[in-house]
C-alpha cells in the first residue's frame, strides 16, 4: 500500500523544479513597490496624514525605489485634482515632492481652481435666475421657490463648457508639473 503524503510534501515535490525568473522577480518587486505607494498615499490623504509622513515614507526607501515612488505619488496627486473640489492635500503633496520649483505652477493651479468655482457659481446664479423668471411667468413665485439645476439642459451644457475650457488649462498645468 502507498504512503500517504502531507500537503506540504506534495507542494515541495511539485515546486522543486521551479525557479524564479528575473521577470518574476521584477513583478514581485513592482508589486511590493505598488503596495508601498498605496500605503504612503492612503495614509497621507487620510485626515491624519501630513507632509512629514510623506517625507518619512520616502526616506525609508532605497534611492532607486524613492524616485519611482515619488513619480507614482506625483501622478496620483495630479490625478486626484478636481476643479470643483478642495485640492489642498494633493497640492501640498505635490509641493512636498517637487519642492520650490513647483511653486509658480501650483499658484497657477490654485488660481485656476478658484476661477473655475467662481465661474461655476456665477453660471449657477444666472441659470437659476432664468428658471425663476420662467416659473414666475407661469404664476409660480415666492421666497420658497428654489429652482433645481440638477438635470437641466442649460446647466449640463454650461458645465460641459466649463469643464472643457478649464480642463484644457488644468491639463497644461499638470503637464508642466510633470516636466519640472
Amino acid at each position: 500500500m502507498g504512503e500517504i503524503k502531507s500537503t506540504w510534501d506534495i507542494v515541495l515535490e511539485k515546486t522543486k523544479t521551479l525557479e524564479i525568473t528575473s521577470k518574476d522577480r521584477e513583478q514581485i518587486k513592482r508589486a511590493g513597490l505598488n503596495a508601498k505607494i498605496h500605503a504612503i498615499l492612503n495614509r497621507y490623504m487620510d485626515s491624519r496624514g501630513n507632509r512629514e509622513y510623506l517625507k518619512d515614507g520616502l526616506e525609508g526607501l532605497r534611492e532607486e525605489e524613492r524616485e519611482v515612488v515619488k513619480r507614482e505619488l506625483l501622478l496620483q496627486f495630479m490625478d486626484s485634482i478636481d476643479l470643483a473640489k478642495d485640492n489642498g492635500k494633493a497640492i501640498a503633496g505635490i509641493e512636498t515632492l517637487k519642492g520650490e520649483k513647483a511653486a509658480r505652477v501650483l499658484r497657477k493651479l490654485r488660481l485656476l481652481t478658484s476661477k473655475y468655482r467662481s465661474s461655476r457659481e456665477k453660471k449657477a446664479r444666472e441659470i437659476v435666475e432664468v428658471l425663476r423668471q420662467t416659473l414666475a411667468a407661469m404664476g409660480i413665485s415666492g421666497s420658497a421657490v428654489e429652482p433645481s439645476l440638477e438635470g437641466k439642459k442649460e446647466w449640463i451644457e454650461a458645465m460641459e463648457g466649463l469643464e472643457r475650457d478649464y480642463g484644457k488649462r488644468l491639463g497644461a498645468l499638470k503637464e508642466e508639473l510633470l516636466n519640472l
